[in-house]
């Protein structure tokens, strides 16, 4: 009892120096969390039983794994989708301005007129990567059944697509302790600097090439052809580098305190590579391999580009600076060198920036086709006014992440293509 007693004060102890500290953790703290945010250890949520039909083995009377949900993405959505989340990426609205986009527009398919005689339907499951996830609604595309630009990379099914085809649920950066590195002690998405004696995590605990979503020897039984599940997969680059702030304003990039964004570094495109092999084109010239438009490292800006980014303000001001011309709805690679900053209202240089993937497109899923970051159906996206309606079911101008675009570029503002392009 005496050992107890002393173990207690120990403990308690030791919590104190914690809070005191200035150390300051949250659930994932950039790797492994601790388990039962995730697990049930018995099977069962306060003392019920965790009986959802079984996950990948009907008939059973538990979710495998001892998930807390019937899958892996519903287990996460168990905590990213709500109001108030550290990292809302499902709303009931579209007011989930976090940088990946809202999986609430998987779930949305409306039609509109982006310009007059023109009709358009735009479907909820190609508004981003749907995700399988039982518990949310969320279920396999039957349009894109394997992942476009497969290139060599071999196929994923889309039955397989879940959070942690992605995402290591359980942040081990390059196979973790088990294969010699040093514990995670902190989340690699903020830029700060490692504490003594660990590593960061990866950016959003992105897989690296040390991951496979359905390696066996992670999963016992390895699943076979499991709707939900997400197949065994080989990267081949890794996680991407990239600072994002820890708390995202009401409105992506308008916050009265300056900006809140993701700034990124390098490797955005070279990492949706993994499975969009067949996308990635690092020639800027445009002269080579497929002509897809250039995204990557080596798919730099250049100068010319770079100028016209910096002072295209809107359609028809072209009087902006380098200083402040940063626009979140059409981000960019800072370089591999760059000292990057969630709060950098400065636009892309000639030299180091670059095009990215996420140059045009959410991570997650937006509320246009093909998951990109306005309406490439309009003209004007300002002629979008039929999304930003307040009578429709989401929050005033959330597909715009809350810009009202006629408020802050005009009536007549064209695609955002011209930031780069000019052609307006």
């Amino acid at each position: 009892m005496k050992a107890a007693k002393i173990a207690l004060i120990f403990m308690a102890a030791a919590a104190l120096v914690f809070a005191f500290s200035g150390a300051a953790f949250a659930f994932h703290d950039g790797g492994v969390a601790y388990c039962e945010g995730c697990h049930t250890m018995h099977n069962s949520l306060g003392g019920v039983s965790n009986s959802v039909g079984g996950w990948g083995t009907p008939g059973t009377d538990h979710n495998q794994y001892l998930l807390k949900g019937t899958d892996p993405s519903s287990t996460c959505l168990n905590c990213h989708s709500h109001k108030g989340a550290s990292y809302n990426i499902m709303s009931t609205d579209g007011s989930s301005y976090t940088p990946g986009g809202d999986f609430y527009w998987l779930t949305q398919t409306y039609t509109y007129s982006p310009w007059a005689g023109n009709t358009v339907t735009s479907r909820g499951q190609n508004h981003g990567h749907s995700i399988v996830a039982a518990d949310f609604g969320l279920s396999t595309d039957t349009t894109l059944t394997v992942q476009p630009g497969a290139g060599t990379q071999g196929t994923y099914y889309a039955s397989n697509l879940a959070c942690n085809s992605c995402h290591n649920p359980h942040g081990r950066v390059n196979g973790g302790t088990r294969n010699g590195q040093k514990p995670v002690g902190a989340s690699g998405s903020y830029g700060t600097a490692p504490i003594t004696g660990t590593i960061n995590g990866n950016y959003r605990l992105l897989a690296d090439t040390y991951y496979q979503p359905g390696d066996p020897s992670i999963y016992d039984p390895a699943p076979s052809g499991i709707a939900g599940y997400p197949q065994a997969w080989t990267y081949i680059a890794n996680a991407p580098v990239a600072v994002t702030a820890k708390t995202f304003r009401e409105v992506e990039g308008l916050g009265t305190a300056g900006i809140s964004h993701t700034d990124y570094g390098s490797g955005i495109a070279e990492w949706c590579a993994n499975c969009h092999q067949g996308f990635l084109n690092n020639d800027a010239t445009g002269t080579t391999g497929t002509h897809r438009h250039p995204a990557g490292d080596s798919a730099t800006l250049g100068s010319t580009i770079a100028g016209f980014y910096n002072e295209y303000v809107s359609t028809g001001n072209i009087t902006g600076a380098s200083a402040n011309a940063y626009l979140p709805l059409v981000p960019f690679e800072r370089g591999k060198s760059a000292t990057l900053s969630s709060t950098s209202t400065a636009g892309p240089d000639g030299t180091n920036a670059a095009v990215m993937c996420l140059s045009c497109h959410r991570a997650h899923a937006s509320a246009f086709d093909e998951m990109t970051r306005w309406d490439t159906t309009a003209d004007f996206i300002s002629g979008s006014s039929a999304l930003v309606a307040t009578a429709k079911p989401w929050a005033a101008n959330a597909p715009y992440y809350g810009w009202d675009i006629v408020a802050n570029m005009g009536s007549y503002q064209r695609q955002l293509c011209n930031k780069c392009h000019i052609q307006d």
